[in-house]
């Protein structure tokens, strides 16, 4: 009697399993590996900034309230404020520091005058007010003090008197964004209104 030929066994099944099973893993492992929406970099640049702006003066200057008695002066104001790049908005309020002005005393305009007295006191720039607006933009207000004072009249023997005077400045000073994405953490100075004004921006974490 013919027997029947038995089908083989169906021996691929258990390595079909394995199969997919380490297929399931594989897809994952890669599922996890997948990157936020939101890549480090673009997460870096909406993190709240800090800059640290300094203005500096170097030069010659009228310190008497009528614009005359031209001397040697310099000065320097500190501003620090946090900025939200995402909302672009100022995060609390701006830190000030002011210093006093430092000036050469004004020398005769001959070996035959007296030089001119100075009868109350100079400085060239205190900061009195800070708005920040989108940009950001620095916008702020200095006061200036100028002498009232004595100064001879050609060497005569006589003087004539001067009185003080006040004035205010408003400055708008642009950060320089670009230029401080490209400095590497390093400052970026600007010229304006006679002052050299430097710009550094950081993380307020990294401080």
């Amino acid at each position: 009697m013919l027997r029947k030929a038995r089908s083989p066994k169906p021996v691929a099944t258990a390595v079909s399993v394995a199969v997919a099973a380490i297929m399931i893993a594989s897809l994952g492992a890669c599922s996890s590996e997948r990157p936020s929406s939101a890549s480090p970099v673009e997460t870096d640049a909406l993190e709240p900034e800090r800059y640290a702006v300094i203005g500096q003066f170097d030069g010659s200057i009228a310190v008497f309230g009528d614009d005359t008695g031209v001397t040697e002066v310099d000065d320097r104001f500190e501003i620090v404020f946090e900025w939200d790049r995402a909302n672009e908005r100022l995060i609390g309020e701006p830190i000030i520091a002011n210093f006093a002005s430092r000036l050469v005393e004004l020398a005769p305009i001959s070996p035959d005058c007296e030089a001119p007295v100075r009868t109350t006191p100079f400085d060239l720039a205190e900061v009195v007010a800070v708005d920040i607006e989108s940009g950001p933009i620095v916008n702020l207000t200095y006061v200036t003090l100028l002498s009232g004072g004595l100064v001879p009249i050609d060497c005569s023997g006589d003087t004539r008197t001067i009185d003080s005077n006040r004035s205010e400045t408003q400055l708008a000073l642009a950060v320089p964004s670009n230029a401080l994405d490209k400095s590497g953490g390093a400052p970026v100075s600007i010229e304006a209104n006679g002052w050299t004004v430097s710009f550094t921006r950081s993380r307020p974490g990294a401080l």
